[in-house]
């Protein structure tokens, strides 16, 4: 069977191609408003998630964002070293350390998000008008199933 003439392959790769970009539009605008705090997406994201009561551990933060339990070693030391994060004693288990965002944290957190605020028109000047139509037609999608 060839694989380019599988029903709703364009729809699914068009799903992806736009994926990619959002993902890299939203990136890039927080790595821009997030460089003059020495962070970026991937830092932003572990004080968002801890921050969320999401998670609150290293390895539950790794795990949650499908990194390695070093790399997350080394975010969360940049994060300490800042000011931006906490490592608090469990002690209920010695051998573990909760994670607390600090105030800084918070502040950096939230001109992270005011980032947020200016994506719909960055991804307007992004899509192309075919991706357009695709968004419209998933985001109709996923409302029906929602309710």
């Amino acid at each position: 069977m060839n694989l380019l003439n599988r029903p709703g392959l364009d729809l699914y790769l068009n799903v992806c191609s736009i994926s990619c970009t959002i993902h890299n539009v939203i990136q890039n605008q927080l790595n821009l408003s997030l460089k003059p705090h020495a962070l970026n997406f991937q830092h932003w994201n572990v004080l968002r998630l801890i921050h969320s009561g999401e998670v609150n551990t290293a390895g539950k933060v790794a795990e949650r964002m499908h990194v390695s339990p070093p790399i997350m070693t080394r975010l969360i030391d940049h994060l300490v070293m800042h000011k931006y994060l906490e490592r608090e004693l469990d002690f209920s288990d010695r051998r573990i350390y909760q994670l607390v965002v600090t105030e800084n944290g918070i502040r950096v957190l939230n001109k992270g998000f005011k980032a947020f605020a200016d994506l719909p028109n960055l991804l307007e000047n992004k899509l192309t008008e075919q991706e357009s139509k695709v968004t419209s037609f998933t985001d109709s999608q996923f409302c029906v199933q929602a309710s």
